[in-house]
């Protein structure tokens, strides 16, 4: 077995993009260097959405997920990679009745199929917001399954439109504009 490398990562998110590339899902990988200066990247998904009026609706909403391939250790004799996935719902809840936030996220992570809601404030910008992670788990030295990676994706594309819908309702209407 061994250790993930960034062409290795580079070369799984190419046999990614393909298969997304013929469902018509827009991906793109992202390069940089970590912090020895080695080539590291990761995968930007645009989620397939349910809504209709997508442009309008969302505006500025990104909608993305990003990917990035992950293993629990630098142990050269780890057996299984991981494929996590990434997503910020933007509705900036600030001004949003955060009980009614935390049961909504309790609820979602009782039935979530994928992934794992946590609420709370981002990093950079400071806003509240809710988010969602999820991971995708095969061996290390095989690709990942093609119908795992396209379902997840399908999955947290539904996901992310129904959770917006949801938070959107809680924003009080002061905040929304409205």
């Amino acid at each position: 077995m061994a250790i993930l490398t960034g062409a290795d990562k580079k070369r799984e998110f190419e046999h990614i993009m393909e298969f997304l590339n013929d469902l018509q899902i827009a991906s793109n990988i992202i390069e940089a260097e970590d912090e020895n200066g080695d080539q590291d990247c990761c995968l930007m998904v645009a989620l397939p959405t349910g809504v209709e009026d997508w442009k309008e609706e969302y505006q500025t909403d990104i909608h993305l997920a990003v990917g990035t391939m992950i293993q629990l250790s630098d142990d050269k004799d780890q057996l299984t990679k991981y494929l996590m996935f990434y997503m910020a719902v933007q509705v900036d809840l600030q001004d949003a009745d955060e009980l009614a936030v935390l049961r909504l996220v309790n609820e979602w992570n009782r039935t979530m199929r994928v992934g794992s809601c946590f609420y709370g404030r981002e990093e950079a910008s400071g806003r509240t917001l809710l988010q969602v992670k999820c991971l995708i788990g095969g061996r290390v030295d095989d690709d990942l399954d093609e119908g795992v990676v396209c379902e997840t994706i399908y999955e947290l594309g539904d996901l992310y439109d129904r959770l917006k819908e949801q938070l959107s309702a809680l924003v009080s209407p002061k905040a929304s504009g409205v």
